[in-house]
Formats: C-alpha cells, sequence, structure tokens
C-alpha cells in the first residue's frame, strides 16, 4: 500500500498524509479516500480528458454508446437452445446472440 501513496504524481501533500496517517492509526472507514477521489477527478478532468476529446477514441466511444443507447432486443435477436428452469418469475432459456454468438441465460415472462 505504502508505495501507491509516493509523491509521484501532482496531488496535494496535505491528501497524502491524511490517508497515511490514518492507515497508519488503523482508522479506516469507507469515506477515507473521498478527497483524494476527488482531487484525481479534477486532474483528470482538467488535464487528461481535455486531450481526450479530440482524440480518434473519443468519436468511437460517443458512437458506441449512442448505438448501445438506441439498439432494443428482440427474442429474434436470439436462438433459444433449451428451457434451463422455471420459476415464478418466467422462464429461464440457454440462448445464443445470433450476431455475436456468445451463450447467455435469458430470462422471459
Amino acid at each position: 500500500m505504502q508505495d501507491l501513496l509516493v509523491m509521484d504524481h501532482p496531488f496535494s501533500i496535505k491528501l497524502v498524509n491524511n490517508v497515511k496517517g490514518c492507515l497508519a492509526n488503523d482508522e479506516t472507514d469507507q469515506n477515507l479516500f473521498d478527497d483524494y477521489i476527488e482531487a484525481i477527478k479534477m486532474y483528470l478532468e482538467s488535464h487528461e480528458f481535455p486531450t481526450f476529446k479530440v482524440s480518434r477514441y473519443y468519436t468511437r466511444y460517443l458512437q458506441w454508446k449512442f448505438k448501445e443507447v438506441t439498439t432494443k432486443l428482440e427474442m429474434e435477436d436470439f436462438m433459444k437452445y433449451r428451457i434451463i428452469g422455471r420459476g415464478g418469475f418466467g422462464e429461464v432459456h440457454a440462448c445464443m446472440k445470433n450476431d455475436t454468438g456468445p451463450n447467455i441465460a435469458l430470462l422471459t415472462r
């Protein structure tokens, strides 16, 4: 853990010392890294994200997200093999997605 807190980044030394002190005194809780996470987010938003936004990877990312949001799956998109089980919520089928091929379990009502 100590090698992760080495000062080779532009974040506040106060934040690093706070985390080190809490870890040394076994004063850990769920919010221990919250300030550190905020500092990292601010750094990424101001330094790395503008470079990413003008890259071809950002354009490709947006294209995939658009496809993900607008694509609606239908039962015709899957080939059913057999029924795995039945229950109170419906039937579970072993299926294969026609265009990509992975086997999945599909719940139908």
